[in-house]
């Protein structure tokens, strides 16, 4: 019996080794800077000034009583951001976000484009000993990004470890409407 067990183990963790010799050993993103340039143009042709936005945020380790991971409506005008509505990650209660208007920026279009920008710059992706893998997609007729997602992933080489889980993140736009232009 043991036998069967030791046999499944090794099986198992020959394929396991060989998928991870496959991955490349930095970060990967799925755009290109043509893809970005196309996006950001599409937008700054719209000439949006204000809009509101259904976006959600969640990470890794958002917990139980997240105070920022959630669904934001969020109404956007220029650098003004007011929040509609919250709905908590992990909870059906109706908890306040500890963030205020201010401090979600990072959810805003503008900022995601930003993101978007750096990440392309940044290459190649990774946190310390951990690739980080994204996810970037624009909506096809606005242009604005819908959805910007990291992974962290164990590298091809070297020890195993959760850690590199740990680096999760999403943002994604569930809808938006423009509201003005310039």
């Amino acid at each position: 019996m043991l036998g069967k067990w030791a046999f499944a183990i090794l099986i198992t963790s020959a394929f396991i080794f060989s998928l991870a010799s496959a991955w490349p050993e930095s970060g990967t993103i799925n755009i290109t800077r043509d893809d970005y340039n196309t996006a950001l143009q599409k937008w700054h042709t719209l000439g949006v000034q204000e809009y509101e936005m259904v976006v959600h945020y969640s990470q890794y380790h958002c917990g139980i009583d997240p105070t920022d991971c959630g669904t934001w409506t969020l109404r956007v005008d220029g650098d003004k951001i007011d929040i509609l509505k919250y709905k908590p990650l992990y909870s059906t209660a109706n908890l306040q976000p500890l963030l205020k208007p201010g401090d979600l920026k990072f959810l805003t279009v503008d900022h995601l484009f930003q993101e978007a920008d750096r990440i392309l710059s940044s290459g190649p992706y990774s946190r310390g000993q951990f690739p980080l893998d994204y996810t970037v997609k624009f909506d096809p007729v606005l242009g604005y990004p819908i959805e910007i997602s990291r992974q962290g992933r164990q590298p091809s080489k070297g020890f195993v470890s959760t850690e590199g889980w740990h680096l999760g993140q999403r943002k994604e736009i569930y809808s938006l409407k423009v509201f003005k232009n310039r």
